[in-house]
């Protein structure tokens, strides 16, 4: 296709206004910001679609925890995990930690490697730090069970915790 045929079919839009007075036209800024808007508002989608399609196990592999001593087999941690996630991040619809729950998960860890197979089955699960609940996929992020303890359980009950449960040295 020639140039010639190219600019009959994408015409050619031309203005007698400068750069300068382009500034003072609000159809500017209204797209310039809407532009803004949407990039704003996408920019984490990419990555929470990413995040859903990719296995856990694949996402960090560094932060793999040794096991070699754990009193609980992986079915045991999968279900602990689980309730970790339930008691931390989702239940009561995500308002208020079910403490009775994590207490309950807590007492069933006898050493810090058993603690390292929950680790390692927790994963990363999505949580948002400001709300301090499971969140949505666009404006939270996926983090390990010891950020979401760390960020979620007050001074108090970290310290309820470490005394109940001294053969755990998880903060």
């Amino acid at each position: 296709m020639n140039k010639y045929r190219l600019n009959k079919l994408v015409p050619v839009i031309r203005s007698n206004k400068s750069l300068s007075d382009l500034s003072d036209n609000k159809f500017v800024y209204l797209i310039v910001g809407g532009l803004a808007l949407i990039y704003f508002f996408t920019k984490g989608t990419v990555g929470a679609v990413k995040d859903i399609f990719t296995p856990t196990s694949d996402l960090d592999k560094a932060n793999i925890k040794s096991t070699f001593g754990a009193t609980i087999n992986q079915n045991q941690a999968q279900s602990i995990a689980n309730n970790f996630y339930v008691g931390l991040a989702t239940a009561n619809g995500g308002f208020y930690n079910d403490w009775n729950l994590i207490l309950a998960q807590f007492a069933k860890l006898k050493n810090d490697f058993d603690y390292n197979l929950v680790f390692n089955a927790f994963g990363k699960r999505q949580y948002s730090t400001f709300w301090k609940n499971g969140g949505d996929p666009l404006f939270s992020n996926n983090w390990d069970l010891n950020f979401i303890l760390s960020n979620d359980l007050s001074l108090e009950e970290k310290n309820i915790i470490i005394n109940k449960f001294p053969n755990l040295h998880i903060f």
